[in-house]
């Protein structure tokens, strides 16, 4: 699924979920610079206006925002300071806080969210310390966020989702997420190795080879190869494969994309390669993969 074709999708319901952290909204922006905000379908009580003097909003939530490129600032009753967000950035937006955040003009942002009830989130983040003061943290490289949201979208938009898989994506993404936040202070080595996961599991369309990004990570690709295989015990070169089958495997599964297509999706030279690497790591041909009963693909 590529992003323009999903940006704003809510869950909001006066029935409560039966799934614990079964996500309230999701969804995505991409703002240019000088946009119009906001866009999508948001309903009122998450379009800000003017509260107590001021604009902002309050809301009865925990959403987890992702800035993924551009830049921002966020403002809010606990953290009165505006504060700028770079890209990297997570953003807990508390429950019951008044707050306001949005895009820097002249360089737009892309962001992404899911939104929580309180009672399934707020003891996990008293846990791991994040609280309405120091809500955000800007990291060298945001680990798995960007994989987890796609797949969070994915199962959203499938005509086949089950709530269960939708609530376990959701925690998933919380899971990295405040994992990411109890990891601050490790080494600079360690943000390298993270930084290439992140490259490897992010850019699936264009494929580069591990040199470049190796070097985009500030390593050699020999020493980045070493480190990568102790921390994940694959090497780079297995785990981009195993990124791009699993893709390969959720459009299959929750798309009637042509395989030619999800070929190109995935970063495949040909259909021809994308059906052998693709029989080589799961036992089936990708038209076979589709028809499958489900409990022999697992």
């Amino acid at each position: 699924m590529k992003k323009d074709d999903f940006f704003s999708r809510y869950y909001l319901t006066e029935r409560k979920p039966p799934w614990p952290f079964a996500p309230v909204s999701l969804g995505y922006n991409r703002y240019k610079p000088h946009d119009v905000i906001p866009q999508g379908n948001h309903p009122p009580s998450h379009i800000a206006n003017c509260l107590k003097g001021r604009i902002g909003r309050i809301l009865d939530t925990v959403t987890l925002v992702h800035v993924v490129r551009g830049a921002g600032w966020f403002q809010s009753d606990a953290h009165p300071q505006r504060t700028d967000l770079p890209a990297n950035t997570l953003l807990f937006i508390h429950p019951g806080v008044h707050h306001f955040y949005r895009f820097d003009e002249l360089t737009g942002w892309d962001d992404e969210w899911v939104e929580f009830r309180k009672e399934d989130a707020c003891p996990l983040l008293a846990e791991f310390g994040v609280t309405p003061e120091a809500p955000f943290r800007t990291f060298p490289v945001a680990g798995g966020m960007a994989k987890g949201f796609q797949a969070l979208f994915d199962e959203a938009t499938a005509e086949s989702g089950s709530g269960p898989l939708l609530a376990a994506h959701a925690y998933m993404i919380l899971a990295e997420a405040l994992t990411l936040w109890r990891q601050v202070g490790k080494s600079h080595v360690d943000a390298k190795v993270a930084k290439m996961r992140e490259l490897l599991e992010s850019d699936l369309v264009k494929v580069r080879t591990l040199d470049e990004l190796s070097r985009v990570c500030g390593m050699s690709a020999s020493r980045m190869r070493f480190l990568f295989t102790q921390a994940y015990g694959i090497s780079p070169k297995q785990y981009q494969m195993q990124m791009r089958i699993r893709r390969a495997q959720d459009l299959l599964a929750n798309t009637s994309l042509s395989a030619t297509k999800i070929a190109e999706l995935t970063g495949f030279d040909s259909i021809n390669a994308f059906s052998r690497q693709f029989r080589k790591a799961t036992g089936f041909s990708p038209r076979e993969y589709r028809t499958a009963d489900p409990e022999t693909k697992a």
